[in-house]
């Protein structure tokens, strides 16, 4: 699948979730693992929990 096609189906697929009434924190982030697992596989599972960590842990974030 190249990146333009799969850039417009995540398009698609964010505002076919925002119809159904999810908030968009949830459907971004759904999304985002969804297409990170469909793209690099298993292997993401290391890359999705490193960079989850980082943000979860930076000083600015906390008042989010």
């Amino acid at each position: 699948m190249e990146i333009a096609d799969a850039t417009l189906l995540m398009v698609a697929a964010i505002f076919a979730l925002l119809v159904t009434g999810l908030p968009l924190a949830f459907i971004t982030g759904l999304i985002a693992l969804v297409f990170t697992f469909g793209w690099f596989g298993s292997s993401a599972l290391p890359l999705v929990t490193s960079r989850v960590y980082g943000f979860v842990t930076e000083y600015s974030l906390v008042a989010v």
